[in-house]
């Protein structure tokens, strides 16, 4: 992200929500490798098993967007299936596939796995 940030204006990010990005970030990857006592690390774990936390609502039908009974029940499930009722894109389709990934992440304080 600090590599990136000369590309944006002075004020636009501010630097006490760079690592609240750093971890969305890495709770989207396709890998993650955490430390083991790393209190941010574990955080990104926590997001990466409940992927219903950082999924792009944006990508759902119109529909489903503005549909406050559909986005509090909404589980990992049911995004999917509404993700599929919308136009076929690459972009929807690396969301389907980001919530369908198998979590692998061992939520233990310890852990090095990758995940």
């Amino acid at each position: 992200v600090l590599q990136f940030l000369d590309q944006f204006p002075k004020n636009d990010i501010q630097s006490s929500v760079l690592g609240l990005l750093e971890q969305l970030i890495c709770a989207r990857a396709e890998r993650f490798v955490g430390t083991g006592f790393s209190t941010f690390s574990q955080y990104i774990r926590i997001k990466r098993s409940d992927k219903i936390l950082v999924y792009d609502e944006s990508l759902l039908p119109e529909i489903y967007r503005h549909d406050p009974a559909f986005l509090a029940r909404c589980r990992v499930g049911s995004a999917i299936r509404a993700m599929r009722k919308a136009a076929p894109s690459q972009v929807v389709q690396s969301e389907i596939a980001l919530l369908g990934r198998e979590d692998l992440c061992d939520t233990g304080p310890v852990s090095l796995r990758v995940c």
